[in-house]
């Protein structure tokens, strides 16, 4: 966290390339906040998310690129894949909608039974079997044995309606795995909460006044988790992001990130914003720049990266 301009997507990026020099798998997610913001096609599933098929094959293209080498390394975990719907939400959750729907039926077909410990009996025989019936759309049927991880983001390419269980896959298939370090890295985290551009009548007379919560559509739901532990071996690093909204104190508590896991990016110091000055003036972004203002220009920025670039291009 920080204010505004210090410098956390920075830092961010410093940690990208550090973890890809030294051989890591590194998925980047710089700006979470467009799958809220950019309209593109949305469906809506019976979980009552919104799916971004669209979205994830980007995604799932954007992560290829620097990671299919160490994606062909790492077989698929069989106790995970196939346990994600094909909007990316937990199959055994999607298949309890159809519960009370069962209940019903099943009800109305031991109505006629008078023994009550026997038509209880029934009952329940009559719930377990029609659950087992219950199917589902999933990924899993279509590719049924895949021996690597990038099996599921090429299915995911190559198949845009199941591109955004693919995306969920792959997440639970690097929280399993132990081949290679994992950095999962995203920016703009606190952009997965506020409603998105997206409007649904279904939101309508709601606190969300018709618009549709990001963390209700599939791309900004994959990430808005705070499940850095779930990583056998790996780590999640989020940072916050201020350019559209102004910074606000929030509980961390409430979205299970503890005290400890947070930390606030500060300004430059003194001597820190010296340095700054002299890179900037190293890459030509600066010309004729006096030295004797260097504390003026510290006390008018209070040392924001942002602000002084920024006010320094503009006049020098």
């Amino acid at each position: 966290d920080g204010r505004k301009g210090v410098g956390k997507s920075m830092i961010l990026n410093m940690l990208v390339m550090w973890a890809r020099r030294n051989g890591w798998l590194v998925v980047v997610e710089p700006t979470v906040s467009r799958y809220a913001r950019e309209i593109a096609d949305i469906k809506r599933s019976n979980s009552g998310v919104y799916i971004q098929n669209e979205f994830a094959q980007q995604f799932l293209e954007a992560t290829s690129i620097a990671n299919r080498a160490m994606l062909e390394d790492i077989p698929v975990d069989r106790s995970v894949y196939g346990s994600r719907a094909i909007d990316g939400e937990p199959l055994k959750e999607a298949k309890r909608l159809y519960d009370p729907l069962i209940a019903k039926t099943v009800d109305q077909e031991v109505a006629d039974i008078e023994d009550e410990g026997l038509r209880e009996i029934e009952r329940l025989k009559k719930i377990a079997s029609y659950r087992k019936q219950v199917r589902m759309p999933s990924m899993a049927e279509q590719l049924r044995d895949p021996v690597k991880v990038w099996e599921i983001v090429q299915f995911g390419l190559d198949n845009e309606v199941y591109a955004a269980q693919a995306v969920s896959e792959l997440f639970a298939q690097l929280q399993r795995q132990t081949t290679h370090p994992v950095l999962v890295v995203v920016d703009q985290w606190n952009e997965c909460f506020p409603v998105s551009e997206y409007v649904s009548v279904r939101y309508d007379n709601t606190r969300f006044h018709g618009h549709i919560p990001s963390y209700h559509l599939t791309m900004p739901r994959a990430f808005h988790r705070w499940d850095g532990h779930l990583y056998r071996r790996g780590l999640k690093i989020c940072a916050t992001s201020w350019m559209h909204y102004t910074r606000r104190d929030f509980k961390p508590e409430l979205l299970s990130v503890k005290p400890h896991e947070i930390r606030t990016v500060r300004a430059f110091s003194q001597h820190e914003f010296a340095n700054y000055v002299a890179y900037l003036r190293m890459m030509n972004v600066l010309h004729n720049f006096p030295r004797e203002d260097l504390e003026y220009f510290y006390m008018m920025t209070q040392g924001n990266g942002y602000q002084a670039r920024k006010l320094l291009a503009t006049l020098y």
